[in-house]
C-alpha cells in the first residue's frame, strides 16, 4: 500500500526559494525597464521621422522648442532658419536671459542685430513654465490667445523627453469644446527631437528619471478624465 509522501521545508531551502524568487522578478523588472527605455527612444525616432516625411514641401505654423536639456534651441533655431515663416514659441527661459543672449549662446551664423531685425517679430519667449505640464499648458494658453487657424504645430525637444510631452499634449487636446483653440480646428502636433549621445552616462540618468516621470504623469491623465 503505497503513502503519500509529505517534504517539509527547511529554514535554508526556504531562503534559497525566496532570493531566487526575488531575483526572478527583479530580473523581470529589469528586462521591463531596458525594454521601456528602448521604446521612449524608439518612439521620438518614429516621431522625428513622421515630422520630416510630412514637412518635406510645406512649413510648420509654429514651432515650439521646451528648454531644459542641450542643443534643443540651437536645433529649433537650424529649423527656424529652413521655415521663415514659421512662428516661434521658445518655452521654459530662465528670467536671466533674452533673445539677444540666447542667440549669443548659440552661436548664431548671422550677427545677433540683424538676426533681431529681421526675425524677432516671431519670436516668443516663454518665462514661466518650469515643468513639462506647464509646457504644454502654455502651448495651450498660446494658442487660445493667438486665435490663429495654426493647422501644423512641430514640438522639439530631447529624443527621451518626446513620449511624456506627446502624452500631456494628447490630454490637453481632448478638449473639444471651444476650450482650446476657440473658432479653430484643433491643430496637428507632430514631434522632432536632438539625437542624445548615448555614450554618455548622464543620459541614461536622465533616461531612467524620464520613465519615473512618465509613471508620475499617469494621475494626471486620471484626475483629467474625472474632470
Amino acid at each position: 500500500m503505497l503513502r503519500d509522501k509529505y517534504i517539509f521545508e527547511t529554514k535554508s531551502t526556504g531562503i534559497k526559494r525566496k532570493l531566487m524568487m526575488t531575483s526572478f522578478l527583479f530580473l523581470c523588472f529589469l528586462f521591463c525597464y531596458v525594454l521601456f527605455c528602448f521604446y521612449i527612444v524608439l518612439f521620438a525616432r518614429n516621431k522625428k521621422i513622421e515630422a520630416t516625411d510630412y514637412f518635406v514641401n510645406k512649413e510648420p505654423d509654429l514651432i515650439v522648442v521646451l528648454t531644459g536639456d542641450q542643443g534643443r534651441i540651437a536645433y529649433a533655431l537650424d529649423k527656424a532658419q529652413n521655415n521663415p515663416s514659421a512662428k516661434i514659441l521658445i518655452s521654459g527661459i530662465s528670467a536671466t536671459n533674452s533673445l539677444r543672449t540666447i542667440l549669443i549662446k548659440q552661436g548664431v551664423t548671422t550677427s545677433v542685430e540683424e538676426y533681431l531685425r529681421h526675425q524677432a517679430y516671431q519670436i516668443e519667449l516663454d518665462y514661466h513654465s518650469r515643468t513639462t505640464f506647464e509646457n504644454a499648458l502654455t502651448i495651450r494658453r498660446y494658442l487660445e490667445r493667438e486665435n490663429q487657424n495654426y493647422k501644423n504645430i512641430l514640438i522639439i525637444s530631447s529624443d527621451y523627453h518626446i513620449m511624456r510631452i506627446a502624452l500631456i499634449i494628447n490630454l490637453l487636446m481632448k478638449d473639444n469644446d471651444g476650450d482650446v483653440v476657440q473658432n479653430a480646428e484643433v491643430p496637428q502636433f507632430f514631434y522632432d527631437s536632438t539625437n542624445s549621445p548615448y555614450d554618455e552616462f548622464r543620459l541614461y540618468k536622465l533616461l531612467f528619471k524620464e520613465t519615473i516621470k512618465i509613471i508620475q504623469t499617469i494621475p494626471y491623465f486620471v484626475l483629467w478624465e474625472k474632470s
